[in-house]
């Protein structure tokens, strides 16, 4: 049961791997006011992997759109890192990605991901007062064609609510039984997510990941 861990301590330099043993998984978070890029590269993927740190001389970018910014690393402990940078507020369209930029081998580029489109919840709005006893009407503007969102409504008091991969209408209805308080009240947090999954370069030759979600969150009271 220890050896995810021993094996996550032999963290490597990134000028001693080659591109073809490089795997990324690579994600991108906005919530209407900031954007964070992060991402992590191992030698290999899934059992056996090794973390990689990118070496001095070597250089790991996220982008949106024209704008650039090194990934910083952050130590996980045990040898693992992650790579992370924020930036303002990503419009959605825009394509947002990672670049390795590199001393021992070619250059990886072309990672990227189409930011889904914005949005923001209309219904409920933050604060307010929702009753416990009758089904909640979410909505949210600029419903997407073909796209998909998950939503997750959840407190102390109330057994909660949640759906992956609902059909992005603008919006959806939670019923009364996930929000029943028991004559209590409490704040619950109502999110609703979009999901984009992206290209991964060829050049990384143990494959990987990079998906975006772009997600609101709002803070009401549930009760009677």
């Amino acid at each position: 049961m220890f050896l995810p861990l021993l094996l996550a301590c032999e963290a490597l330099l990134s000028p001693d791997v080659t591109n073809a043993e490089l795997a990324v998984e690579a994600f991108v978070l906005s919530d209407g006011t900031q954007t964070e890029i992060g991402a992590k590269i191992t030698r290999g993927r899934g059992i056996g992997l090794t973390p990689v740190h990118v070496g001095e001389e070597e250089a790991f970018v996220g982008y949106v759109g024209e704008e650039e910014a090194p990934l910083e690393a952050v130590e996980l402990g045990f040898g693992d890192v992650t790579n992370t940078a924020l930036f303002d507020a990503v419009s959605g369209g825009l394509n947002v990605g990672v670049r390795f930029d590199r001393t021992a081998d070619d250059p990886i580029d072309d990672t990227f991901v189409v930011m889904p489109e914005d949005f923001s919840i209309t219904a409920p709005t933050a604060g307010e007062g929702v009753a416990a006893d009758i089904a909640l009407v979410v909505l949210w503007s600029g419903a997407v064609s073909g796209g998909t969102v998950d939503v997750r409504f959840g407190g102390d008091c109330i057994p909660g609510y949640e759906v992956t991969g609902a059909e992005d209408v603008g919006g959806v209805e939670i019923p009364a039984e996930s929000l029943a308080a028991a004559g209590e009240v409490c704040a619950a947090s109502l999110t609703v997510v979009r999901t984009a999954t992206g290209t991964v370069s060829d050049a990384w030759g143990a494959g990987g990941t990079i998906a975006a979600q772009n997600g609101r969150v709002v803070t009401v009271a549930v009760g009677n």
